[in-house]
């Protein structure tokens, strides 16, 4: 769970007033597992097109596709317009994308390439899409 508003929406949630500097050390110590639960499946943490990140994935399927998608969601810097705006496409894999890393502002970076235009990938990408590959081959 990434930002403060996220953390004080949870603690409420669960009927918790803490509201200190350190809302995430407060809630990996006292909540962790409800904390994960309440991300994944809240539709007023993670509002998405079909609610819930879990109903994104329940209703548009597990494709790589979605699977970029839904790192924007949990991204800190929200779903990009230009992912926004080729969603549909996206989902029915009728456009085609990448994610290269090059330098840019002196850093090597990871950017997402798709309809002629391209924005900073998820963070993380190339973790979370290695992570996502392997469990691709277990689940399926």
């Amino acid at each position: 769970m990434t930002w403060r508003n996220t953390h004080i929406a949870f603690l409420e949630s669960v009927n918790d007033g803490f509201r200190g500097e350190d809302t995430s050390t407060y809630i990996a110590n006292n909540y962790p597992w409800e904390a994960s639960g309440w991300f994944w499946s809240s539709s007023e943490a993670m509002a998405t097109a079909a609610g819930s990140i879990n109903k994104y994935v329940e209703q548009f399927g597990d494709g790589p596709s979605v699977f970029l998608i839904t790192q924007y969601f949990v991204y800190e810097g929200g779903v990009p317009n230009l992912v926004q705006n080729n969603a549909v496409a996206l989902r029915s894999g009728t456009l085609s994308w990448e994610v290269r890393q090059e330098m840019r502002d002196g850093k090597m970076r990871e950017i997402l390439y798709m309809a002629g235009s391209s924005v900073a990938a998820p963070l993380g990408w190339s973790s979370r899409v290695q992570n996502y590959r392997e469990a691709m081959g277990v689940f399926v």
